[in-house]
């Protein structure tokens, strides 16, 4: 027993130093896994050991008749190191499963059947290896699985080869591709890249995802009802294929462009709905880090997927039948009780609100239709529908009717339209109240649209015209009015015989239109085009026009001068089709603010699109007004111009009065609305006249004088141009510093005033400032330049500046400069330079020029001798021919040139060639 216990001790303080050892690397922050695993082994052994000793020593004091005290206390002494083992163990485990991220056990040795600190008390199932069906769509699950045996490298590469070879489904391509392989190990890696390059190339796997992504958004559109798929099915499916585009290297937020509008169109109506009014649809606005919008549409299809496990699970826990939102609706009417669980996609319709009343896209209470019937014929027209009397929707009945509805005349619950204290609408108020709404400033309508219209001049060669024209390019011919060509006195070139074809199909019959060759110029510019116009007595109805201040401002800022704008209605007198359209276009566009678009023609700028007014913001404000039958009431909106914040005056008048008596001048002077006294002075002429009346004591209905009613149209025709004012609605420009207030008092035989003025910028300045600079007259003086030449010819000091200095008169030019003769036959040669060229070298530049005629040659030299000089000449009369004259410098290598020439004995060759001696002048 002492030796047991002697080899006891040794193995306990072995397994103490260890213990301690491993203590140590435990508390260091990056502890090392291969220390760890090798302590935690010799512990392990160090363990076993001493359960060896302890359970023999144990053995041996049980026999020896020892007391249970000793007993306990030497098992007590065993149990300690067993402890401290299990406490270490624990230690390490919440060690590495920080480090890691990982719980289990440890073992000790990953290659041999090692140690397992926590034994496992569960038989996993036997793993079997998926089979390959030869379909490029399961290639990614099947390779998966089957990587684990390709990189195992304890097998062997012909063991790798048969399991390949099990693992494909027989009768399929892939393992008619595996058989014409031999089964060696050779032929193991060439069978995987085979199968890899038939199976596996991403390219073709990318477009096997993405068509089923497309087989999906098929489906989607083909089915109905039960045949479509479920929610949490569609999700499956979606998610699966975007992962396994993923695993091709697909990202999901770099191709979000393109994968988001696939996933989406894969969704059935109404969960598009319910995700256009989730906020995740929005997250994207209003969140600076946030993910894609596919990412956003995924999370809430998951928890619309949630959502239904759930009503699923409550459904069928009480008994009631569950039903997919896939399968509600396209059936029978379901039994009150057993129908489909209401959710806010069934608040939404696709289709847009019509009037009960005439049919219409807008709401009922805004229909003009309703004004003329009656109280009990509206009622009938909303019972007909099928409409509720109290929100005049369609669909359910005012008893049942949630809609919180006052109505402004009598405070009971119903529209304004079903009220019994609403007056009957006759036919005066009507005109009334349509002459009350001609008096706003500005249309009440939200948008309108406008169509390319131009100002142009046509002639006739002898006199000019100015005409509206309409840009049409849906037109195949251009017209004219016939009136506007019998005003010009145009003469027809031909007549054609013509059927138009009207919007909706109708044709009419074909009638004669006379051809006229019309010249067009756009305003003050003089370029003249010619085209073909074809006669026509009407072309459109009336077309208005945009009004300046709406655009003038911008138009101003991009320098674009557009020739028709304005409040008036001129009627279109020529209609430009695709004919002349094509031809005057020039390709400039402009996007302007408000929806419009300005383009750019050879007859000048024009503006066409819809044009959206700023009055949207008050829309609920404009939509109360224009129902209610009290508009006439509220005067402010007959000055107040809300969009430009300016005073418009716009009197309603007749522009004409046949035979004005004392009681239609009257009539006219008091129906004019001048609340500011704004008017006083243009309502003065007509206050004179009605003095004037009351003078000749004529009846109320009889006729006045000639000169009275002349007086009478003069006012009126005048009074137009009162709507043309406008006045800025905020009173005071600037800094109060530079206010200055101007008084002026008058009187005359007829009346007398007093007029206080705010100084300021000039609001609206002369007429020709609207138009192009071009056009825009010229300051010019009477004989003003007679006027200058006079006080400037008798200035003594403008005479003794502009005399001309004493100059000798030239000298004759040589007669080798004047004398006809060849090109180059006399020639001057002259050098320049030197330059620099690579490699690091110079060159001069040979000038040869021709004497008579300037012509010149150029020659490069490389270096200033004479011989480099004579082979330039030399090339250059191989080129330019042989001069009789050249005239230099003293240069040496031109002097040296010359002698070399002089060398020539020109005796003995002038018999055998024609040539003279050149002749060198320096």
């Amino acid at each position: 027993m002492d030796s047991l216990k002697k080899r006891r001790s040794a193995a306990r303080i072995n397994f103490t130093k260890t213990a301690n050892l491993l203590k140590e690397e435990l508390k260091k922050d990056a502890s090392d896994k291969g220390i760890l695993r090798v302590k935690l082994i010799r512990l392990q052994e160090y363990l076993n050991n001493l359960k060896d000793y302890d359970d023999k020593i144990i053995a041996l004091l049980a026999d020896s008749a020892a007391d249970e005290d000793a007993l306990s206390a030497e098992m007590e002494g065993c149990d300690k190191y067993r402890d401290e083992f299990h406490v270490l163990t624990g230690i390490m485990d919440e060690k590495l499963e920080k480090n890691t991220g990982k719980t289990g056990s440890i073992s000790a040795d990953d290659s041999v059947s090692s140690v397992s600190v926590k034994e496992k008390r569960y038989k996993l199932p036997k793993i079997e290896i998926k089979s390959f069906d030869g379909e490029l769509i399961n290639w990614l699950s099947f390779w998966a699985q089957f990587r684990k045996i390709h990189e195992d490298e304890s097998l062997e590469e012909c063991d790798k080869f048969h399991y390949l070879l099990q693992s494909m489904l027989p009768g399929t391509r892939a393992r008619e591709l595996m058989e014409s392989y031999p089964l060696t190990s050779d032929n193991y890696q060439k069978a995987v890249s085979a199968l890899k390059d038939r199976f596996g190339k991403k390219e073709l796997l990318t477009e096997i995802y993405v068509r089923e992504l497309l087989k999906l958004i098929m489906s989607n559109v083909q089915s109905h009802g039960k045949d479509r798929l479920s929610l949490s099915k569609l999700f499956d499916k979606i998610e699966s294929h975007l992962r396994s585009l993923e695993s091709m290297g697909i990202d999901q937020e770099k191709n979000a462009a393109w994968l988001y509008p696939m996933v989406e169109s894969c969704l059935s109506t109404d969960i598009l709905h319910a995700w256009q009014r989730s906020p995740q649809f929005n997250k994207d606005d209003k969140e600076k880090e946030t993910q894609s919008r596919l990412s956003n549409l995924l999370e809430f299809l998951r928890k619309e997927v949630e959502n239904e496990e759930r009503v699923k699970l409550v459904r069928n826990t009480f008994g009631t039948p569950f039903v997919p939102r896939e399968e509600r609706g396209g059936g029978a009417k379901p039994k009150a009780g057993k129908g489909p669980v209401p959710t806010a996609a069934g608040l939404f319709t696709a289709k847009g609100h019509k009037c009960a009343f005439c049919g219409k896209a807008h709401e009922s209470k805004e229909c003009l239709i309703s004004r003329s019937l009656s109280l009990q014929e509206r009622v009938n027209k909303l019972k007909e529908g099928k409409c509720c009397l109290k929100c005049l929707s369609p669909g359910h009945f005012a008893k049942g009717c949630k809609a919180f509805i006052r109505c402004l005349l009598c405070g009971k619950s119903h529209p304004v339209i079903l009220c019994p204290d609403l007056p009957a609408k006759k036919e005066p108020e009507s005109q009334e109240l349509v002459s009350v709404q001609s008096n706003l400033s500005k249309p009440s309508c939200m948008s309108e649209v406008v169509l390319m219209t131009l100002i142009v001049e046509i002639s006739n060669g002898v006199s000019k015209r100015k005409v509206r024209c309409l840009l049409d390019s849906g037109s195949q011919r251009s017209y004219i009015l016939k009136s506007t060509a019998e005003a010009l006195n145009l003469k027809s070139t031909s007549s054609e015989n013509i059927a138009h074809t009207l919007f909706g199909g109708a044709t009419t019959d074909a009638r004669c239109h006379r051809k006229y060759s019309v010249k067009l110029s756009p305003l003050g510019k003089g370029t003249l085009f010619e085209f073909n116009f074809l006669e026509q007595e009407v072309i459109c109805g009336n077309m208005p026009r945009l009004p300046k201040e709406q655009i003038l401002k911008e138009l101003k800022r991009y320098k674009i001068w557009i020739s028709d704008l304005g409040d008036d209605c001129p009627k279109i007198e020529m209609l430009l089709g695709s004919d002349v359209y094509s031809k005057i276009i020039t390709g400039g566009v402009k996007q302007l603010k408000g929806g419009l678009t300005a383009v750019n023609t050879k007859l000048g700028w024009t503006i066409f699109g819809e044009h959206t007014s700023s009055n949207n913001e008050n829309r609920e404000l404009s939509t109360m007004l224009t129902s209610s039958f009290f508009v006439q009431n509220l005067k402010v909106s007959d000055l107040w111009d809300r969009t430009d914040d300016t005073l418009v005056i716009a009197p309603k008048f007749e522009t004409k009065l046949d035979s004005p008596t004392k009681r239609k001048i009257i009539s006219q002077t008091q129906g004019i609305f001048d609340p500011l006294r704004c008017l006083a002075p243009a309502l003065l002429p007509a206050k004179l006249l009605v003095q004037q009346a009351w003078a000749t004591k004529a009846y109320w209905g009889t006729p006045t004088d000639t000169d009275i009613q002349s007086k009478c149209m003069q006012w009126l025709n005048e009074l137009k141009e009162l709507s043309k004012i406008k006045i800025p609605r905020r009173l005071g420009y600037g800094s109060p510093d530079h206010w200055t207030l101007h008084v002026f008092c008058d009187a005359s035989l007829d009346a007398y005033a007093a007029v206080i003025f705010l100084r300021s910028r000039w609001w609206e300045g002369p007429a020709f400032l609207k138009g192009p600079p071009e056009s825009w007259p010229n300051c010019e003086f009477i004989a003003a330049k007679r006027s200058i030449r006079s006080v400037v010819k008798n200035c003594m000091v403008c005479k003794r500046f502009a005399a001309k200095s004493l100059t000798a008169p030239p000298v004759h030019l040589p007669l080798d400069r004047i004398r006809e003769s060849a090109v180059f036959e006399i020639t001057g040669i002259d050098l320049c330079g030197p330059l620099f060229i690579k490699p690091k070298a110079k060159a001069w530049i040979v000038l040869f020029t021709c004497a008579v005629y300037r012509a010149v040659h150029l020659e490069v030299v490389t270096s200033l001798s004479t011989e480099a000089f004579i082979q330039s000449l030399r090339r250059f009369i191989a080129r330019r021919g042989r001069p009789t004259t050249i005239c230099s410098d003293n240069g040496t290598n031109f002097t040296g040139t010359h002698n070399a020439l002089r060398e020539i004995d020109w005796e003995r060759i002038a018999p055998e060639e024609p040539f003279s001696p050149i002749k060198w002048k320096f």
